[in-house]
């Protein structure tokens, strides 16, 4: 190691300040997406300090709270956050998105500082606020909000997104975003032998149960499905939970929330990975975590709506996307998995790993 280093082009070694709302060993996705762009940056020589927004004193909020409690504690996070990049040396500080107004916060302050940095957006806001009408696009707080976010993007020497429905969406604030997406951590979600699987052909649908998951799809699946030899496994916690345990599907099982660290053996047993959302901007510009985990332990695939990730799943023959009202072509493929049991080896493109590496030549290039 002290040999690579003392090799480096010293010229070249950035300190950086990563800011993350999550970070390892936490599960959410924004922890286990900046744990592979902060390593990968780490082995390349450079001097990376992660700013945990969880570890603030004021953290960054959980996603259950109102939009009114969750407005102030980003705030709050994000001053925390400012005052921390203006204290703290650095040539880069790369600020990670959501929380939305953290994040502007942050970048603001690099703006003002004359600070380099980059963005990490994993959703597209204020455009989110828009879709769940929290707040108007054509109100006065809605233009101020796209005015700032266009400032941050033109300010930043660099924008990374996690789909390409996201960055054609950046695109129209004149930025030009470099796709990382986010990938499956092959050493842990990798395969199984088919020996080991559930004896019931098992469909397995994890993750949050937030507002845009579509639950109604997997609902009237579950009621096609009925009278087959297939179980509904649901793992995840949420605001729509209480829909899944009132609607008492005898072919679905909820399994509250599992440890991240249980994942990957879940779904090693079970035969076919669910991913359902919502019919809106949200739904269609996204690539959930899930799809990449499914992925990786050799699951196909079922995604609704029509998206980004439908089509590379497609493309690389590990499942089918539908819209959310094809029920009957969701089943009938569904019977046809059942009967041919289809399995494929996960490819290595879509590693988190093979996809954090992406970001180096961008900050070379910085």
């Amino acid at each position: 190691h002290a040999r690579r280093i003392s090799s480096y082009n010293m010229t070249k070694m950035l300190k950086i300040l990563y800011f993350t709302p999550f970070y390892s060993p936490q599960s959410e996705a924004a922890a286990t997406r900046a744990y592979w762009l902060a390593k990968v940056l780490s082995e390349e020589g450079h001097d990376v300090e992660v700013l945990n927004g969880s570890s603030f004193f004021f953290p960054t909020p959980s996603n259950k709270s109102s939009f009114i409690h969750r407005l102030i504690k980003e705030v709050l996070c994000g001053i925390e956050l400012s005052v921390k990049i203006l204290l703290k040396r650095s040539n880069l500080v790369i600020i990670s998105s959501p929380p939305f107004f953290t994040a502007m916060l942050g970048a603001q302050t690099c703006v003002l500082s004359k600070k380099k940095f980059i963005l990490d957006v994993r959703d597209l806001y204020p455009e989110i606020f828009f879709e769940l009408n929290l707040i108007g696009s054509s109100s006065m707080i809605g233009k101020t909000l796209r005015i700032l976010t266009g400032i941050c993007y033109r300010k930043s020497k660099a924008t990374i997104t996690v789909t390409d429905g996201l960055a054609k969406e950046i695109s129209n604030y004149n930025a030009k975003p470099l796709v990382i997406m986010n990938g499956y951590d092959d050493e842990i979600f990798y395969p199984q032998e088919k020996d080991s699987k559930f004896d019931r052909f098992t469909l397995v649908f994890h993750g949050n149960l937030g507002r845009v998951q579509n639950i109604d799809t997997l609902l009237k699946l579950a009621d096609e499905l009925i009278d087959t030899d297939i179980d509904i496994l649901v793992a995840g916690d949420g605001p729509k939970v209480d829909q899944i345990t009132r609607a008492g599907k005898r072919n679905i099982r909820y399994l509250g929330a599992i440890p991240y660290q249980e994942i990957p053996a879940l779904l090693r047993k079970c035969h076919v990975g669910l991913s359902f959302r919502t019919d809106d901007k949200i739904g269609r510009d996204a690539f959930p975590v899930k799809v990449f985990e499914y992925v990786g332990c050799g699951l196909p695939v079922i995604i609704t709506p029509r998206c980004d990730a439908g089509r590379l799943i497609e493309k690389e023959s590990m499942g089918r996307e539908f819209a959310n009202d094809d029920i009957n072509h969701i089943r009938n493929y569904v019977l046809d998995l059942y009967k041919t049991k289809p399995s494929f080896t996960s490819p290595k493109l879509f590693t988190r790993r093979n996809q954090a590496k992406k970001i180096i030549p961008l900050i070379e290039r910085t």
